[in-house]
């Protein structure tokens, strides 16, 4: 009995032993969420949802601006980071105490200040960042037992399977699917076809599932109000700005049924903290999508720098 309980305590420890050996090569190829949640505390941030963290190039900013130090890309998804609670604690956690003058960029659209269900007690209990006490550790192991259980071996296969995607799409330009890359600065990159019929087809689907959330969400008071707790905070050390990025005319339309008077909110908003609000959507038709929701990369480093220059200006 002795010697089959230290042959399963050797087991055990060589399991946990690969794994935490395996954490340490966790990087952008992992997923693309994880690098912002390993990197360091950070001084200015963009915040927002995938809009935000496929729109907005921190590269672009950090050169136009000249900002020192520079600002990091703290979105997530609609799923994880809709204003509320749980961002917001995240956001705090995120900030280095010490932070003032810095910049700070909060993306906002109708979907990110909307919810199903107003009274639901447990909001947000299912975004990753739910409970997450440390948004800096690196590894940051809590991070991926939440996140990684289908196997830790993932973090060391998907640099190669990125390798084998980016090799066979060279050589095959119309070749569909996608892959990612969360680079160190936060910003997602989004390696994708963007033939037109290919693009057509993202749109449609996409369209399809904002047209059945338009049956469940409507504004709610709750994520208006932690919007506001956000700006609150963050304009505490240093400067805010409220973005609207563009997005595809079909999704225009559907924000427009979802919340006819969101522009009239954000407005409003502005006023009362006297902050900027830059509504990118009327110049939507200039750029070119991923599935109508999403900036193409090269549309994304157009908008951050039309950002970056009216941010300029206002300087």
């Amino acid at each position: 009995m002795k010697r089959f309980l230290i042959n399963i305590a050797i087991v055990l420890t060589g399991i946990i032993g690969v794994h935490l050996g395996l954490a340490h090569f966790a990087n952008g190829y992992s997923d693309g969420f994880y690098q912002r949640l390993s990197t360091p505390q950070q001084s200015s941030l963009i915040i927002g949802t995938s809009r935000a963290a496929q729109g907005i190039m921190p590269s672009v900013l950090n050169e136009s601006l000249a900002l020192k130090p520079p600002i990091f890309n703290f979105s997530f998804s609609l799923d994880n980071s809709p204003y509320g609670e749980v961002y917001l604690k995240a956001i705090e956690s995120k900030l280095q105490s010490s932070t003032e003058n810095s910049l700070y960029i909060l993306a906002v659209d109708p979907w990110s200040i909307s919810m199903a269900d107003e009274d639901k007690i447990d909001t947000d209990q299912n975004s990753l960042l739910y409970g997450l006490k440390s948004t800096s550790a690196n590894p940051n192991y809590k991070y991926l037992i939440k996140n990684y259980k289908k196997g830790w071996g993932k973090i060391v296969l998907k640099p190669i399977e990125a390798k084998i995607l980016e090799s066979i799409q060279n050589r095959n330009k119309d070749l569909k699917g996608s892959r990612t890359y969360l680079h160190e600065d936060g910003w997602l990159e989004v390696f994708t076809s963007i033939d037109p019929k290919y693009v057509e087809k993202n749109i449609k689907k996409k369209s399809k599932i904002y047209v059945e959330a338009l049956n469940t969400h409507k504004f709610s008071e709750y994520r208006y109000s932690y919007l506001q707790k956000t700006i609150e905070l963050l304009q505490a050390k240093g400067t805010v700005y409220l973005v609207r990025l563009p997005v595809h005319q079909s999704l225009i339309e559907l924000e427009d049924q979802l919340m006819s008077d969101f522009d009239q909110k954000m407005k409003i908003l502005a006023d009362k903290f006297s902050l900027e609000y830059l509504n990118l959507i009327s110049s939507s038709d200039k750029y070119t999508y991923t599935d109508g929701n999403h900036l193409y990369k090269n549309s994304a480093k157009i908008v951050t720098q039309e950002i970056a220059d009216i941010i300029e200006s206002y300087k």
